[in-house]
């Protein structure tokens, strides 16, 4: 991996179940804190390493970016705030019951959310949270962004895709020209 631009940080150590999953999305949702010194940061879930590994990062980096300070895939499958609700309560129900911490803390998130929310806001931000680059040094980088989420993330249930609603929203994200790909909401583009 090193060979094309990677340079992977690892560590175990063992936590309660009920931590576990907060306790990986602080270095995800707080990048600055670990990596001070470095310019731009590209994260992946480990269930798309395996595909991402034959790339070369700062590549990768670059599309994700394409121009803008923090880049991040949207979501295939759900097209808003209330969908991607429904998508994580049927996987909890027909084979990951521990993909969340408490669906009755989601579900109060989700319904605040769509009370403060517009319409766009709730269709816009749907996001796949495995898989985004951010830059973290100079004048225009993505601090700002970054500790909404994490504040969003703290203050609601332990899934950081419902987390990005509430942040991007709070940092008044607006799509400032779209871009081409298969994009079936019609959400692609830099905001």
């Amino acid at each position: 991996l090193e060979s094309l631009g990677w340079k992977v940080f690892s560590a175990n150590c063992t936590l309660p179940r009920a931590l576990s999953r907060r306790a990986s999305r602080i270095p995800k949702l707080s990048p600055r804190v670990f990596f001070p010194h470095t310019e731009r940061v590209l994260y992946s879930d480990l269930k798309y390493l395996r595909t991402i590994s034959k790339v070369e990062a700062s590549a990768l980096a670059r599309v994700l970016l394409q121009g803008t300070r923090f880049g991040i895939v949207q979501h295939a499958v759900s097209d808003d705030l209330a969908s991607e609700g429904t998508h994580i309560e049927v996987q909890v129900e027909q084979k990951r019951p521990t993909m969340i911490d408490d669906l009755d803390v989601m579900r109060e998130q989700i319904s605040s959310l769509q009370a403060a929310l517009s319409a766009e806001e709730q269709k816009s931000f749907a996001i796949e949270g495995g898989l985004h680059a951010r830059v973290l040094q100079g004048d225009v980088n993505s601090s700002f962004l970054d500790a909404l989420w994490f504040e969003e993330y703290a203050h609601g249930c332990d899934r950081d895709q419902i987390a990005f609603f509430g942040a991007a929203a709070r940092a008044g994200l607006r799509r400032v020209y779209p871009f081409s790909c298969q994009d079936k909401f019609d959400r692609a583009g830099v905001y």
